[in-house]
């Protein structure tokens, strides 16, 4: 019987630390990203971008150990990808709120920085209230981002 509590005890415990993966339009996530009072780190990325999949652990342990940055990963895969994405990010061990982008997908890449053409994956650092600080339109790599993020 004590085998069977603890296994029941360790999926609870996964499942409570489980991503939660919430839609957001880009006018919310603008009014996010404005509203932070702390650097924050935007990444857009999709299960089909092969950049996008290798770079991604970097950004899950920048969320876990970089309790002065905030970082919302937002996937832009399409709505029919849903389960695909959940099960990405629980393959991936991500354990805090990820987003899916929501709404007219033309509206989401206009609306997000006007130097960005829509090519993933795109990754952003923003200043306290939403002020650029480094885009990066390409892969990403750790060095380089804890350079930034150390100045």
């Amino acid at each position: 019987m004590g085998w069977f509590f603890s296994i029941v005890v360790h999926l609870l415990a996964f499942n409570l630390m489980a991503a939660e993966l919430q839609p957001i339009t880009i006018h919310q996530l603008n009014k996010k990203i404005k509203s932070t009072k702390s650097k924050t780190l935007v990444n857009l990325w999709a299960t089909w971008c092969a950049p996008c999949v290798k770079e991604f652990p970097i950004f899950v342990e920048l969320q876990n150990t970089h309790k002065n940055l905030t970082v919302l990963l937002v996937s832009m895969d399409y709505d029919s990808q849903k389960e695909g994405v959940k099960k990405f990010l629980k393959d991936q061990k991500v354990n805090f709120t990820t987003y899916m982008k929501s709404g007219n997908e033309s509206e989401f890449i206009s609306g997000f920085l006007k130097e960005w053409q829509g090519a993933l994956p795109v990754t952003v650092l923003y200043g306290p209230g939403g002020k650029v600080v480094k885009l990066w339109q390409e892969e990403i790599e750790k060095k380089d981002l804890q350079k930034v993020l150390n100045k």
